[in-house]
């Protein structure tokens, strides 16, 4: 057998075929990889996008950061107190008076409950228009 047949024989029944083969894989390949990944994705125990919206900017952790923000004011104006600062004190007496009214915008309570005429949901002080 000539070195030429040997050649030809490879080429037509060896490397042809292997890069066709290549071919059909590389074309599918990025296919493949998403597929792979939202399987992982599904499979893994992360939380879907409405709950994890729901842990970091639900009621419930407002409320807890609302509840952490009032006791570092409290104890901002402790200290304001015994320092004898007015100034101090004022400052942190009007931020924990916006404290409050955010919470009660939150929670709907108050002069913050929403507005029943014209169909108006959106919350506002009683008496103002």
């Amino acid at each position: 057998m000539s070195e030429m047949a040997v050649f030809r024989h490879r080429r037509a029944h060896v490397l042809t075929p292997a890069q066709h083969r290549s071919a059909v894989i590389q074309k599918d390949r990025e296919a493949r990889q998403k597929r792979q990944e939202r399987a992982t994705a599904a499979s893994s125990n992360a939380p879907d996008t409405q709950t994890l919206v729901e842990s970091v900017l639900g009621l419930r952790a407002q409320t807890e950061k609302l509840a952490a923000i009032e006791q570092r004011l409290e104890r901002m104006s402790a200290l304001a107190e015994a320092g004898a600062s007015a100034q101090g004190v004022a400052q942190l007496t009007a931020q924990s008076l916006r404290s409050i009214e955010v919470g009660s915008r939150l929670a709907g309570v108050g002069g913050y409950a929403p507005g029943t005429d014209s169909g108006q949901t959106e919350p506002r002080l009683k008496g103002f228009r």
